[in-house]
């Protein structure tokens, strides 16, 4: 909405809560939320991401350490490390 006029916007949310915690309190269910996918197979569990860059998706054993290594090529290496407040919101779809 910062940057798009609202009634331009194909789909529309409704914040439904926000918190305010550690970035390392994240679950692995929100590690899922925020995108990062179950690539599992019957015998190894991975989770992980897609590096559109080099064209090749890098996984993890866990939800936690492939999102902490995607918050750190997305927001700078060491965020994950410091552990700053953030927001958390939660929402549902409206239409």
């Amino acid at each position: 909405k910062m940057f798009v006029r609202a009634d331009l916007m194909p789909h529309h949310i409704r914040i439904t809560d926000v918190k305010v915690e550690r970035l390392r309190d994240i679950s692995d269910i929100d590690c899922l939320r925020e995108g990062i996918k179950d690539y599992s197979t019957p015998t190894e569990k991975r989770y992980g991401y897609s590096d559109f860059v080099r064209e090749t998706i890098i996984t993890f054993k866990t939800p936690r350490e492939a999102f902490a290594s995607l918050i750190d090529r997305v927001s700078g290496k060491g965020v994950w490390q410091s552990n700053p407040w953030v927001f958390a919101y939660e929402f549902e779809l409206v239409d």
